[in-house]
């Protein structure tokens, strides 16, 4: 073979070695962001209400958002907050009328609670993390049930994910 040949034939094999290279890279790509979708949040919630104490007829009780990272990639959180609804000794039970399975919560004690300081701007969750965040309440005394919701705000316009949980509380006295 002459050199003009053995260069043609580099040439040629540099060739299918570059689009194998490309082809192999876009599978990767394909496998990785849109099959497994490993750059999406893989983000578990959840929210507890626990009762600590009672202090001159009302209670103490911690609110805890618990946050687990179970992707591959790390995750900003551009906001977290909670609201508390209640339902009193006095207050029937009764369905919801405007949300089909859902029992009506009539009074808001916490609305839109941040779970970490606005000055904090974001928080973060490394991958196989598990972050909480708590935030101390006052319960009246006549409260018999409380609904937590947990909203998790991720970056992007109108990203969240939300969690939410009912507690028995149970009236003092």
């Amino acid at each position: 073979m002459t050199p003009a040949g053995i260069a043609s034939l580099a040439a040629a094999l540099g060739d299918v070695v570059q689009s194998l290279a490309l082809l192999v890279a876009g599978y990767w790509t394909y496998k990785k962001f849109i099959l497994f979708r490993e750059d999406e949040s893989k983000i578990d919630a959840d929210v507890t209400l626990e009762v600590v104490g009672e202090h001159q007829g009302q209670r103490l009780a911690s609110v805890t958002a618990t946050v687990r990272n179970s992707g591959k990639v790390r995750h900003r959180i551009h906001g977290m907050h909670f609201d508390l609804r209640v339902i009193r000794e006095y207050h029937p039970l009764q369905q919801a009328e405007h949300r089909m399975g859902y029992v009506d919560f009539p009074e808001k004690l916490y609305s839109q609670q941040p779970l970490f300081p606005p000055e904090w701007e974001w928080s973060f969750i490394e991958p196989g993390a598990t972050n909480s965040y708590r935030y101390s309440v006052i319960l009246p005394p006549d409260v018999k049930f409380a609904l937590v919701k947990l909203k998790v705000m991720l970056p992007g316009d109108d990203q969240f994910f939300s969690s939410w949980r009912i507690f028995h509380v149970g009236v003092l006295g």
